[in-house]
C-alpha cells in the first residue's frame, strides 16, 4: 500500500470506523464513568485508537470479541458498568 508517496504495510495501518462525533463522545464518557478511558483529553469525539484501545479493554475483560467497534453486545455491558 502507498500513502503519501511511501509505501506501508497493511499490519501497519490502523482503521479507525467513522463515526458521528456526538455518538463517539456519547461512547466515550460512558468509557470514562466505567474507568477504560481517561479524562484528560481522550473523550473530544473522535474515534481515535485510544478511544478503539478502550473499546478493546471493555471487551476482553467481559469475553467478548476484541474488535475495537462498539457494537451491541459491547454497548449493552458498557452502560451497565458506567452506572455501577
Amino acid at each position: 500500500v502507498v500513502i503519501d508517496d511511501e509505501e506501508t504495510q497493511v499490519d501497519d495501518l490502523v482503521i479507525v470506523p467513522i463515526v458521528n462525533p456526538k455518538v463517539t463522545r456519547s461512547i466515550q464518557d460512558l468509557l470514562v464513568k466505567a474507568g477504560y478511558l481517561e479524562e484528560d483529553g481522550f473523550n473530544h469525539g473522535n474515534m481515535d485508537v485510544t478511544t478503539m484501545d478502550a473499546i478493546k479493554a471493555i471487551q476482553a475483560a467481559n469475553g467478548i470479541t476484541e474488535t475495537g467497534i462498539m457494537d451491541t453486545e459491547t454497548f449493552l455491558v458498557l452502560d451497565k458498568e458506567s452506572r455501577e
